[in-house]
């Protein structure tokens, strides 16, 4: 996962990691799915990790598809093939 300046295009932070879809900005946080079936919370500014939530436990596996996230202000609403919704707020 890498951050890229507005400015000049310039990468910001870069982090080991596979992005499943792209990062939904919320304030100074950006939340992003990966293959492991995590929701991670990053410091827009860093990268650096401020929570991890395994979001999936089931034998279908990872979170399902891109639409299948929200987020507004301090709360994202998570579907997974699992048949679950998670409202996980902050």
């Amino acid at each position: 996962m890498q951050c890229f300046s507005v400015e000049d295009g310039s990468a910001s932070w870069k982090r080991p990691g596979v992005g499943m879809a792209a990062a939904i900005p919320s304030g100074n946080d950006l939340l992003v799915r990966d293959g492991n079936r995590s929701l991670y919370c990053l410091d827009a500014a860093t990268g650096n990790v401020k929570w991890t939530y395994l979001t999936s436990v089931g034998p279908q596996g990872s979170l399902y598809g891109a639409s299948a996230m929200t987020v507004k202000g301090n709360l994202a609403v998570v579907g997974t093939m699992d048949g679950y919704i998670f409202a996980l707020k902050w």
